[in-house]
């Protein structure tokens, strides 16, 4: 064995043919590995988002309509082991307006949240930008969104009469649309913000907070500016009332342009009651719209959650869904993710007599209307992997095709040693004879070729391995330099998309393990033809081939 060893090293060593097969396999390692890094540390960030954005166990009570059981809810879920905090919450799918002047209605879901419980279970709230919001009061009126607002007029003032200067006719139309004369200095300045306003929503999210942030406020005049920062404060639903506030996740800013921090946005929902009681499956669906006051917005790493999620007061969110179909319920943090299915097992069964009483209050006479579905239970318990399950199954079958990659790449790796270790034995010919003729045995000149390859197979893959963690060490440069050279496309996606200021990477030294193993052993198999060819060649046929 030593001296089979001792000859595979000098043939890979000595033959260019065999630096060549090297060279292929760690180039195919090279490329399987690199993806799985970062597949892993995409799935640990998409893990931990999840964890701090829902907790680690959902409780949904369905539509109970009984106000006593969600503190009974409480009292179960505060005695059960391996909790760690849990928060209520009201959730319900509503629809917001797409554009101000159509009835287009996009569909996303409100959550209607206690904010200092909440904050001890997830990171949503922390995810709150602070240049509009005041820590502990996320849906409230504050200074900073007085601030911003006074920024928003002060550039739409700007804007407003730099587009006037480039076309009078366009400043004339919206002043007469208003009613207004030029003599009139306030209506010039109402005409010069309608036209800023238009103009700063046709820009991209990113130039819109640019160019607001960067207007001074020194020069003010301190009635104009006394006028925009009271402006929050004079906005009033037709009940007299403030308009309550809400938060849109960030992508909505960057995708509706006429959305914007101190502006509104009106939500709808439904009210759905029965027909007649002795016939449940009749119904009527009653479409009821509220104004909101956008008081922030917040960042949550998921790009689908920024774009449909909208967050606001509990006691605002129950008034609002009414009558609608609204799940109440709580997030629930555990002491660890690896709890979260006992604690979900747990509640599942702590929380039966909800379920029963939910149940029993059904065709009671002056009993709520149960819209559920047929085949639905009233209390659901979940972890937030489970209420997830599609995304995550996205990902682990992105995790399946890298598999398929890995073995493609080391099937190719294996081909190429086959070719490499076929053409070494025609040209070894005369040497497998003269060691044949000296007494070895055709299984030594079998390890001898089996060697070869098994350590071309090695070093290719370790090589490649190497060369793999180089690369997702270095993934930021790559991606930089790639951005330098005009190909932005990936670190757009992870900054606007992703919310991610640099490539997630996560190496599984068990991955690294099961690469070289694979790839050894393929090269082992595909050495087997070529070295059982060379090891039944017959030493005078050997010795007299030249």
């Amino acid at each position: 064995m030593a001296l089979a060893l001792r000859l595979a090293l000098r043939y890979v060593r000595r033959r260019t043919v065999a630096a060549l097969s090297l060279t292929a396999v760690a180039g195919a390692v090279l490329i399987a590995y690199v993806p799985s890094p970062v597949m892993e540390g995409w799935l640990a960030v998409f893990r931990e988002n999840l964890r701090t954005t829902g907790g680690d166990v959902q409780v949904e009570i369905l539509c109970p309509r009984n106000p006593e059981l969600l503190p009974e809810a409480e009292k179960i879920l505060s005695g059960l082991p391996g909790i760690v905090a849990f928060a209520p919450r009201a959730e319900a799918p509503v629809g917001f307006l797409t554009q101000d002047d159509t009835q287009e209605v996009e569909g996303g879901f409100v959550i209607g949240m206690d904010p200092p419980r909440e904050e001890r279970v997830t990171t949503l709230l922390r995810g709150l930008d602070p240049r509009f919001t005041d820590p502990g009061k996320p849906f409230e009126v504050s200074r900073n969104l007085r601030e911003w607002n006074a920024r928003w007029v002060r550039a739409a003032i700007a804007r407003g009469r730099a587009a006037a200067e480039r076309d009078p006719g366009a400043f004339d139309r919206a002043l007469l649309a208003g009613g207004g004369s030029r003599g009139d200095e306030e209506d010039e300045r109402q005409t010069h913000r309608a036209l800023g306003e238009e103009a700063l929503r046709d820009l991209t999210y990113d130039d819109r907070l640019r160019e607001v942030l960067d207007t001074p406020l020194d020069d003010w005049d301190p009635k104009l500016r006394g006028q925009a920062e009271a402006e929050p404060d004079r906005l009033r639903l037709t009940t007299g009332e403030k308009l309550p506030g809400v938060l849109l996740g960030e992508g909505m800013l960057r995708r509706w342009p006429h959305l914007r921090v101190g502006g509104e946005v009106t939500l709808w929902t439904g009210e759905i009651r029965e027909l007649d009681p002795k016939e449940p499956d009749r119904e009527r669906f009653t479409p009821r719209s509220w104004r909101f006051l956008v008081t922030g917005v917040f960042r949550t790493g998921f790009h689908e959650v920024d774009l449909r999620l909208l967050l606001a007061d509990l006691p605002v969110v129950r008034a609002f869904v009414s009558g609608a179909k609204v799940a109440d319920g709580f997030a629930v943090r555990t002491v660890s993710p690896d709890e979260a299915p006992a604690v979900r097992e747990a509640a599942k069964v702590a929380l039966k007599p909800i379920e029963e009483k939910i149940q029993g209050s059904e065709g009671r006479e002056g009993a709520p209307p149960m819209d559920l579905g047929r085949s639905q239970r009233p209390v659901l318990v979940k972890t937030t992997e489970e209420r997830r399950a599609n995304l995550l199954q996205a990902v682990n079958l992105q995790k399946q095709v890298l598999l398929v990659v890995l073995f493609i790449g080391v099937l190719v790796a294996g081909l190429g040693i086959l070719v490499t270790l076929r053409i070494l034995v025609a040209e070894k010919t005369r040497d497998i004879g003269v060691l044949a003729a000296m007494g070895c045995p055709p299984s030594g000149l079998l390890a001898v070729f089996v060697c070869t390859g098994a350590l071309v197979g090695f070093l290719g893959s370790v090589l490649g391995v190497a060369g793999g963690l180089l690369v997702v060490g270095n993934a930021d440069a790559i991606v930089d330099g790639l951005a330098a050279l005009g190909w932005d496309e990936f670190r757009v996606y992870l900054q606007e998309v992703q919310h991610l200021s640099k490539v997630p990477v996560r190496n599984d030294p068990g991955a690294i393990v099961r690469i070289v193993l694979a790839t050894v052993f393929s090269a082992i198999v595909f050495s087997l033809e070529p070295a059982w060819r060379a090891a039944r060649l017959r030493p005078v046929d050997a010795i007299r081939r030249d």
